[in-house]
């Protein structure tokens, strides 16, 4: 799982510049063409933890992927996915343009209202299923829910790492609950990450 770090919006909020923020060359949409309002609402925590919900946090979002070009923007914080991906969050509303394939992709940022705690979700979900069942012997229900195995866990047989089947966040995230309807799931969680507020 990824290395998580804690941030609260106050620390976005103090961190930010003012002003239209807007990502690098005004990168706005994924290039599946999505907007943010493909992405859910609300995001539970795991199947094992269903009190604990994540809320969009619309005053921010994130951009993920290589910058183009010189950014037109200081991001409030950077962070890197598990794959050396670099994710870029930035105070604001994004504006609704369009992009061409291979640019950086836009996702939502969400909070914990409780204690305003930041997350950003990077589209791989955490499945485990009962201690008998192997994750490889789920491929096809797994592919009719929306996923496939990204990386299997030599530890865990009975768990793996999932991605949306066309590699989309919003899908992977939106599908949440038919993972969870499968046979045998015990658990079902996005991986999400928590990152450090930039000093």
């Amino acid at each position: 799982m990824s290395r998580l770090y804690r941030s609260t919006i106050t620390d976005f909020v103090l961190q930010s510049s003012s002003g239209d923020l807007t990502s690098e060359s005004e990168v706005v949409m994924s290039e599946q063409n999505r907007t943010l309002a493909d992405f859910p609402q609300k995001l539970k925590r795991s199947t094992q933890t269903p009190d604990l919900v994540y809320v969009r946090a619309t005053d921010f979002y994130a951009v993920r992927g290589t910058p183009a070009g010189a950014e037109r923007n200081v991001p409030v914080l950077t962070v890197n996915a598990d794959d050396g991906e670099s994710i870029r969050v930035y105070r604001g509303v994004p504006k609704q343009t369009r992009t061409a394939s291979g640019s950086p992709s836009v996702t939502p940022v969400y909070a914990l209202p409780s204690t305003e705690s930041v997350v950003i979700p990077t589209g791989r979900v955490f499945v485990r299923f009962a201690d008998a069942i192997k994750a490889e012997t789920k491929v096809d229900e797994l592919k009719q829910a929306g996923y496939k195995i990204a990386q299997t866990l030599a530890y865990a047989p009975n768990a793996a790492w999932l991605e949306a089947t066309n590699g989309e966040v919003a899908l992977a995230l939106n599908n949440l609950e038919k993972l969870e309807a499968l046979a045998d799931v015990e658990n079902v969680e996005p991986q999400l990450l928590a990152p450090r507020a930039l000093k």
